[in-house]
């Protein structure tokens, strides 16, 4: 039913119950009148009244005319009874003025639109002109006898037209309050199947992304393999094609879900514009060739080689286009036209065409061409599969990435689809003359292994027997060692007995599912892989839910179906230099990570700078990944050996052996050559490196990167006078900084500001750990000791000093603690905290966050584990905390 029918059959029912109240009123109003008025006269209102009430519920009930009936009632009783009640019972000295407002608010409660307007300025003009009249010429006016008979006049007036008030306003009240029981009803019921669609999207993408990586990764091995015959390489191209087909049709449909959900994303990267083609030909040239069709590629010689973009989301328009196009052509050809004209120093224009001599498009079609699950009326398409989704998606995501979508068709002809979209150049030099189509025979490439990394430990974690054989196998070229678990209790199993470098989590799994099992991990008690980086496996095509899983603290994602170079890639960027045996020089490979796609470009181009720290900084693998720092280790020295901090042990681990025996645990800075060796694999990926170390007053580390960069004419080692969450804090600002282009002196300024307004400090349960590193004297330990003084440390002058103390027990002296430092920084601009602790409580940690969050001073506030090294330094039970100042 539409709107305006529910808006009519709710005046109507008012219309009539008014009518029926009316009656009651009238009757009523007889019978007063009969009593306080002796003229005869002062009966006809309520008797013109009562007719017309009488006569709207005749033409409403019985003829159905409910328009009618309203009209009717309002003129009787607006422009004739309530002007004759005026002027027959005393003016305004009797009831006639309530019954003016009666007729005011029938007409806004009742008329709608112009009638309504119509109405109102009638009686407004009309009262006007009863007043005045009744003013100038006051003997036309029927005075009431007595002040009695007037009281019981008003009296009546005000009772009864406040009980047809009451009516009509009661009567809106519950037709309002049913709608909103009705919307709020059909709210829930759509949110209920919006959750179960988005349940069922993400169910069938696992589903059928799970058998469809099985396809293609075996497809892939069989690929791989050396002799094999044309036919056989032939059959396996076609499978791989046809499966890259089938999942384009999934990822249709799960686009459709994240659009009409506005949950699509664009996630623009740096991209080579020759790959760009180069694989959107190879994918769908098969297609067109296999129906016979001719197929022309023209690509502008001087379209930029590089530019900016969601180069996937290009892709995926501009194979829906090429696909449809050899769809709907039976003969002639299928022509790919692309090129590029600048619109400023760094942007260009991309024109993209598809041209085909197919079925074409009739003219009254077009409007509907881009609508979902539309494929075109009048066209021929009862034998040509497809779901009608592919233009409605490419236009929606044209429209996401300000571009936009046309068609050009004649009838019988063919179409001509044209893309045209703005980029930004990063590298303007042209592509030249390719020949995108020069290759024969067989389009597949030879298998090149990316890395070997013999001494990396993967466990992956899957409970589909078929998906871990699959990756097993991806990845056997690469000597890494493999364990497999088919659930998260195994892996939680095997995490608390080996430690691996790289972790493979499924994420639907039954039972513990791939996020709270990382988790688990995350906090396994004594176990060996809370620092690992954990990837996330995932056959989830929505966007925005992998990002909210990422969220959840997985350092990158493995999309399924899973492709051998893009999954060995990712893997790759987690693998330290010093474990690659073999690195290959590659082209553009595409790694997933919370960001979005990132282009990496192994071996084939030296960064200008990299910034490296030492260990001591607290931050953990993933974040000094994404930050882009390299971390120098520091040596761990236990009853058991000695261990590289970061690499060889964890801080878990470490915290429980302090606690057993502390004197004989600590920390040692590594060697002039260690560093040395640590600088010269550095300076292969880079033209240039910082170092920033920490505080040259807090050990040899400052003094022994010092030396090793005097071998290096590329190498600056700089003293950031802090450690710890401080440090972290520096590093988070200058590899910002460095992204953003800035330049080695610009950076070197910006930690030396930093130096001076980064404010550190430290609580430790036990002055020992400072005294036993040599920091104060015997005498001053012993009366911390005597009266159980927790020392406060704070990093100044590029060393640590005693800053203060605490009193009580540790647990409630460190919410002091915190409180103090907040309340010292209420009144000041900070924009950064940052928290690290060794070994306390999540409690302790909740109550901590909670303090800095409800005095609101600032947005970031970071709580992390401290590093290895600090453990040793300070002891379990330490918190540290840093902010900046601008």
């Amino acid at each position: 039913m539409h709107y305006d029918d529910v808006t009519y059959n709710i005046r109507e029912k008012l219309l009539k119950r008014l009518i029926n109240v009316g009656i009651i009123i009238c009757l009523f109003g007889i019978c007063e009148q009969m009593l306080i008025k002796p003229h005869i006269i002062a009966l006809f209102p309520m008797l013109f009244l009562l007719a017309a009430l009488v006569a709207g519920h005749i033409m409403s009930s019985k003829y159905n005319r409910t328009d009618i009936a309203e009209i009717i009632i309002g003129v009787v009783a607006i422009y004739v009874t309530f002007p004759i009640i005026y002027f027959t019972s005393g003016g305004i000295r009797g009831g006639a003025p309530i019954w003016f407002v009666l007729g005011l608010f029938y007409i806004i409660g009742i008329f709608n639109g112009k009638k309504m307007y119509v109405f109102l300025t009638c009686a407004i003009i009309e009262d006007i002109i009863i007043y005045v009249t009744g003013y100038i010429y006051p003997e036309l006016i029927i005075p009431i006898e007595s002040e009695g008979k007037i009281m019981i006049d008003s009296a009546f007036a005000i009772i009864f037209v406040g009980t047809f008030l009451g009516v009509i306003t009661k009567f809106q009240l519950n037709a309002y309050n049913r709608s909103r029981k009705i919307a709020i009803s059909q709210r829930d019921e759509i949110e209920k199947f919006s959750k179960s669609r988005n349940a069922f999207f993400a169910s069938m993408s696992h589903e059928i992304r799970t058998p469809i990586n099985t396809i293609i990764g075996l497809d892939e091995m069989i690929l791989r393999e050396k002799g094999l015959s044309d036919e056989v390489t032939e059959n396996a191209e076609t499978i791989q094609n046809a499966g890259k087909m089938l999942l384009s049709l999934v990822n249709d449909i799960l686009d459709l879900s994240q659009i009409e959900n506005n949950k699509m994303e664009i996630f623009p990267v740096k991209y080579s514009t020759e790959d760009m083609f180069n694989e959107l030909i190879e994918v769908v040239r098969y297609r067109i060739e296999e129906k016979g069709l001719a197929f022309y590629v023209n690509i502008d010689s001087s379209m930029p080689s590089m530019l900016y973009g969601d180069a996937k989301r290009i892709k995926q328009v501009l194979l829906n286009i090429l696909v449809n196009a050899a769809k709907y052509t039976k003969d002639g050809s299928v022509t790919l036209t692309a090129k590029s004209e600048a619109v400023s120093k760094d942007k260009c224009e991309l024109t993209i065409s598809v041209l085909d001599t197919g079925i074409g498009i009739k003219s009254e079609n077009i409007n509907t061409l881009f609508d979902s699950f539309s494929r075109g009326i009048g066209r021929d398409v009862n034998n040509i599969e497809g779901t009608g989704l592919g233009l409605s998606i490419s236009k929606q995501l044209m429209e996401l990435m300000g571009g936009e979508i046309t068609v050009d068709s004649i009838y019988t002809k063919g179409s001509n689809f044209t893309v045209v979209l703005e980029q930004k150049i990063i590298d303007a030099k042209p592509i030249g003359n390719i020949d995108f189509l020069v290759r024969k025979g067989s389009r597949h490439l030879a298998y090149r292994r990316l890395f070997e990394a013999p001494d990396v430990r993967i466990l992956l974690v899957d409970d589909n027997d078929t998906s871990r054989m699959v990756i097993t196998k991806l990845l056997r070229e690469t000597k890494v060692q493999i364990d497999q678990a088919k659930n998260a209790l195994e892996a939680l199993d095997l995490t608390h007995k080996k430690y691996y470098n790289i972790i493979l989590m499924d994420y639907m799994m039954p039972g513990i599912d791939g996020r709270e099992a990382l988790q688990k991990i995350r906090r396994q008690e004594n176990g060996l892989c809370k620092e690992s980086a954990v990837l996330l496996m995932t056959a989830e095509g929505d966007s925005s839910i992998i990002n909210k899983i990422m969220e959840e603290g997985f350092d990158g994602y493995i999309e399924k179906p899973v492709q051998g170079n893009g999954l060995e890639a990712s893997i790759m960027s987690f693998i330290p230099n010093e474990l690659l045996e073999f690195k290959a020089k590659t082209e553009n490979v595409v790694v997933k990570t919370l960001a979005g796609e990132t282009i990496i470009k192994p071996n084939v181009l030296k960064k200008k700078l990299i910034i490296t720290t030492d260990c001591v900084c607290d931050i953990s693998t993933g974040e000094a990944k994404q930050l882009g720092i390299m971390q120098v280790y520091l040596y761990v020295n236990t009853p058991s050996g000695r261990f590289k901090d970061t690499i060889e042990i964890g801080i878990d681990n470490v915290t429980s052996m302090l606690e057993k025996d502390r004197r004989n645990i600590h920390a040692s800075a590594v060697s002039v050559e260690d560093y040395e060796n640590f600088f010269a694999s550095r300076l292969t990926e880079a033209e240039e490196v910082l170092h920033l170390s920490f505080g040259k007053n807090m050990g040899k580390s400052y003094w022994n990167a010092i030396s090793a960069a005097k071998c290096f004419g590329s190498v600056h080692v700089l003293d950031s006078g802090l450690l710890s969450c401080g440090l972290s804090i520096v590093i988070k600002y200058a590899s910002e900084a460095l992204k953003n282009g800035a330049s080695l002196e610009e950076i070197t300024k910006l930690v030396q500001d930093m130096k001076g307004r980064v404010n550190t400090r430290f609580l430790l349960d036990s002055i020992d750990p400072f005294y036993e590193n040599g920091y104060i004297g015997k005498k001053m330990r012993n009366i911390f000791n005597l009266f159980h003084l927790h020392p406060i440390l704070a990093a100044k002058k590029s060393g640590l000093h005693i800053d203060g103390f605490m009193l009580g027990d540790i647990d409630s002296a460190r919410i002091r603690f915190i409180k103090k430092t907040v309340k010292k920084i209420k009144n000041k601009t900070v924009n950064d905290i940052y928290v690290s602790h060794t070994g306390i409580s999540v409690k302790q940690q909740e109550m901590a966050a909670s303090v800095i969050e409800k005095a609101g001073i600032c947005d970031n506030v970071v709580i992390h584990k401290s590093s290895v090294t600090n453990a040793c330094f300070s002891g379990p039970g330490t918190i540290g905390i840093a902010y900046y100042k601008k």
